[in-house]
Parts: C-alpha cells; structure tokens; sequence
C-alpha cells in the first residue's frame, strides 16, 4: 500500500485528521521532546525505568507532529 492510499484509509477509519499548520504548536511539540531528552539523559544512571519511558515518549511528539501535517 503507498502512502496516500494508507493516509486515506486512516482518515476514512477516524484514526487520524487534518489539522490546520500551526507553527506554535509545532515549536512547543519540539520543546516538549527536546525537554523529554535532556530529562532522560539527566536521570539514566538515578531511575533508568523513568529515563526510557522519557525516551520512548519523545519520538512519539514528532509522530502528532508529523501526522498533524498529512
């Protein structure tokens, strides 16, 4: 399946949709991650369970990010 095909599909399904380009949203988006890494890197060796959760939930701000601008 090519990517407009499973964008479509996902819009169809209500699992994703259109937003208007916002770019104060985008920038608190890359804060709030950038901020997520540095507190990872912070606590790796005092709470390391802590530090991954940071580090799984970074990338998942640039993915609203990315599919904000389908």
């Amino acid at each position: 399946m090519i990517y407009k095909e499973s964008k479509e599909n996902l819009l169809r399904q209500g699992l994703i949709k259109k937003c208007l380009l916002d770019w104060k949203s985008i920038n608190n988006l890359i804060k709030r991650a950038y901020t997520d890494l540095k507190t990872a890197k912070r606590n790796i060796d005092d709470d390391e369970e802590c530090a991954i959760f940071l580090l799984e939930s970074s990338p998942s701000e640039s993915t609203r990010l990315s599919f904000c601008h389908l």
